[in-house]
């Protein structure tokens, strides 16, 4: 769960000198100098236009890195960010964050290999399998996902907890992301995928 997730992120960003993944570069909680912010041009509107959801701020810090600004880990700064969404509204933005990636795959053709498109081969198989059936049957898999979907969302309502659920919230991930990847070729973005 997340409290795993925490603390293999801290182990991994702690260690002196270690480097930091570009999808570790979110720079919604990263501090810099308006020079530098400046000179990066800023966020790119690309990633949020229309209202979407997600990608500006790991575009900005791979933008960052790539033109030399250092990038460190400052495991004692403080960075607060609540959020209080609906499943429905949580769906949204990983669906969103998935059209982002394949925005970020075309503006950047060296970042594929680290965003979940270009990892699809070391996806546990069950969201393997989600993924590549979503983005090679749509039709078939909104039969199949809706009621997963609706199922989660009300275990989500109720507060239920259980491994099970973890790894259910995993494959309904997979199809959404797929679902998002699909969009962004719909808008005429390509992802690059090898699906």
């Amino acid at each position: 769960g997340l409290a795993r997730w925490v603390d293999r992120r801290h182990q991994l960003l702690s260690q002196p000198g270690a480097p930091v993944p570009v999808d570790e570069v979110l720079t919604g909680q990263m501090s810099m100098a308006r020079e530098i912010f400046q000179r990066l041009e800023g966020f790119d509107t690309r990633f949020t236009a229309g209202g979407t959801f997600g990608g500006e701020d790991v575009e900005l810090g791979w933008r960052a890195r790539d033109r030399g600004v250092a990038v460190v880990y400052q495991p004692t700064a403080v960075s607060q960010q609540v959020y209080r969404k609906t499943f429905t509204a949580l769906c949204r933005n990983i669906r969103d964050a998935a059209a982002a990636d394949s925005l970020m795959a075309a503006v950047h053709p060296g970042v594929a290999a680290h965003l979940p498109l270009g990892q699809m081969d070391s996806m546990p198989l069950g969201q393997r399998l989600a993924l590549r059936t979503t983005l090679k049957q749509p039709r078939m898999c909104a039969a199949l996902f809706s009621p997963l979907l609706a199922l989660l969302n009300l275990a989500a309502a109720r507060g239920w907890s259980a491994r099970i659920w973890e790894h259910l919230h995993g494959v309904a991930r997979a199809h959404l992301y797929g679902l998002g990847m699909r969009d962004a070729e719909a808008a005429g973005i390509s992802s690059r995928r090898t699906a």
